[in-house]
């Protein structure tokens, strides 16, 4: 998921789009990945991108932490972790 108005993308089962700002969240459940998404939406907090990691096959919390480090727009990284 992404709230960039130059680049949105929405590719999740969530029901609720949340507001564009400043946080990015991956998470390895992609359950409790929408669980959040969609309190975030009910408290106001903004999210610039969302990746729910699954298996991390491909891509790692350390992609997403090289990626969003340089993300002008991201302000605070969070990640949900199982291993």
């Amino acid at each position: 998921l992404s709230t960039d108005p130059e680049m949105e993308i929405a590719g999740t089962f969530g029901s609720t789009w949340p507001p564009a700002g400043g946080v990015a969240f991956g998470s390895q459940s992609g359950a409790l990945g929408i669980a959040i998404l969609d309190e975030a939406g009910t408290l106001g907090i903004g999210i610039s991108q969302f990746v729910s990691l699954g298996n991390k096959a491909d891509v790692s919390g350390n992609d997403l932490l090289e990626h969003w480090g340089q993300d002008e727009r991201t302000k605070v990284i969070l990640l949900y972790l199982e291993s």
